[in-house]
């Protein structure tokens, strides 16, 4: 299930992904089953969610003084 966005841009299984032959100039390509994928994203998503929680309890202000004053 892949939909094309453009040349450069593939949706599989919902997720935004740059269209690998437009990759292969620059990044080795290896072979992912789609169980794996959906582990990382699984993992990226819940370590996302660990650092709101932890992180996320308020808005910090800008600094006073900028670092090159």
């Amino acid at each position: 299930m892949e939909k094309y966005i453009d040349e450069r841009v593939v949706v599989r299984y919902g997720i935004f992904e740059v269209n690998p032959a437009k990759m292969v100039k620059w990044v080795k390509q290896q072979v992912m089953t789609e169980k794996f994928r959906s582990y990382i994203i699984k993992q990226r998503r819940t370590y996302l969610r660990w650092m709101h929680d932890q992180f996320a309890y308020s808005i910090l202000k800008p600094p006073t003084k900028h670092s090159h004053d």
